[in-house]
């Protein structure tokens, strides 16, 4: 289904439309086998992964009429397969191709990390709640407190960024048209490599998804490897709706979705050593150099 996105002025003001344009649905990485069967969710303890072979041996409950109960070696793409981890719970889609069953748009399931996400996002939408009409977040203000997973699907706190800057914008990976989500990745990119040249190593470059329905750890893994996107400091992340949902309210972001269509403002953060909104761009024009005059140089 086509995707439209739409960038707005700066939020909070009477909105003009900048930019409207089509946004084509990027497709998930699948297997070349056809499909034989309705993906079914499924979640188990991962006994083995050969990241070589791409395939884990999941102890599962079964899918009535379709799959026994018990332990199951299944599929994976390659992104999955470069973060899946043994011993630990996992959930995703399972198809059956061609006598393989594959376990694809992995998430982990285990106890601890949907304890987290949960707690943080619950404490996240009682402050959205408590600010009220104040939700908004202005410059010189403490960014919330939040937890999602990155591209490696591992836990990952706003807190543990006190004492580097933070450069943060949103997107969503199934965005194609060139001049919005693309262009802002491929700039967060040249910011990154300006930043490296000038000195300034204590900056984490953040990108968070509009779209946690699809874009799981592991699609975030494989459009970060599709760009060349260096992930030493950078991270991709993505987790529970409503925890975006806060986020983009007290980031002052706008989306909307309806009938797949994805409507959303651009903005991008700078975030102080503190954790202070030190410098906000709304839109898709900021330049590189306007974020990198506003980089500290370190201690």
């Amino acid at each position: 289904m086509q995707r439209l996105s739409l960038q707005l002025a700066a939020p909070g003001l009477l909105l003009a439309v900048l930019l409207l344009a089509g946004c084509g649905g990027q497709k998930r990485e699948k297997s070349t086998a056809a499909v034989s069967e309705e993906a079914s969710v499924l979640s188990g303890e991962v006994v083995t992964a050969d990241r070589v072979q791409k395939t884990i041996q999941l102890q599962q409950p079964g899918l009535p009429g379709r799959l026994p109960a018990g332990l199951q070696t299944f599929r994976l793409l390659p992104a999955d397969a470069e973060i899946v981890t043994t011993g630990q719970a996992w959930r995703g889609e399972t198809h059956q191709r061609n006598g393989d069953w594959w376990l694809e748009h992995l998430w982990p399931d285990d106890a601890t990390t949907l304890r987290l996400l949960t707690a943080t996002g619950q404490a996240l939408a009682q402050d959205t709640m408590i600010r009220g009409r104040a939700a908004y977040r202005e410059i010189g203000e403490l960014i919330p407190d939040f937890t999602l997973l990155d591209q490696n699907a591992r836990l990952v706190s706003a807190n543990q960024w006190r004492g580097r800057q933070v450069v943060l914008n949103f997107i969503f990976t199934r965005c194609q048209v060139a001049t919005m989500c693309p262009a802002a990745t491929r700039r967060m990119q040249q910011l990154q490599q300006a930043a490296k040249a000038a000195g300034r190593n204590d900056v984490t470059f953040v990108t968070i998804t509009f779209d946690p329905a699809y874009d799981s750890p592991g699609v975030l893994r494989a459009y970060a490897t599709e760009r060349g996107i260096d992930l030493g400091n950078f991270s991709l992340l993505t987790g529970p709706e409503t925890t975006i949902q806060h986020l983009l309210t007290q980031f002052g972001v706008l989306r909307t979705i309806a009938d797949g269509t994805i409507k959303h403002t651009a903005t991008t953060v700078l975030i102080d050593r503190q954790g202070h909104i030190a410098y906000r761009a709304e839109g898709s024009a900021w330049t590189v150099e306007e974020f990198l005059e506003r980089l500290v140089p370190p201690p």
